[in-house]
């Protein structure tokens, strides 16, 4: 049986300690960049985008939009696209016209009511 050098021991422990802080500092990354997703939501799309954290912030952002249900996968990359990557610029941006979609001309040009309690 042959054993390890101590040394050698030592070095790959080092480099599992780095490759485990820097993996923690990528997924504190992403998080901080996409809020509302979960550490492993966040794991799966940094390995599926090969430790990328751009891509997987990108990735995590298409789906939350998408999950809106109000648009297509690739509507969903051109919005963001066209607000800088802005998740909640973009999510604003696709409720509205969601909702100028549905209603109707005459609606749009009466005063909206508020919605408020008056005393």
């Amino acid at each position: 049986m042959t054993r390890s050098t101590p040394q050698l021991d030592e070095d790959q422990r080092e480099k599992s300690s780095y490759a485990q802080n820097t993996k923690e500092n990528l997924v504190a990354q992403v998080m901080e960049a996409v809020h509302g997703v979960t550490t492993e939501e966040v794991l799966s799309a940094l390995q599926c985008n090969d430790w990328n954290p751009l891509r997987a912030e990108q990735q995590l952002k298409i789906d939350q939009l998408y999950l809106l249900s109000l648009c297509s996968i690739e509507d969903c990359v051109r919005i963001l696209s066209r607000h800088n990557w802005n998740l909640q610029q973009s999510s604003r941006y696709l409720i509205r016209i969601s909702r100028e979609e549905r209603v109707g001309p005459s609606e749009r040009d009466r005063p909206q009511i508020s919605a408020e309690r008056r005393v």
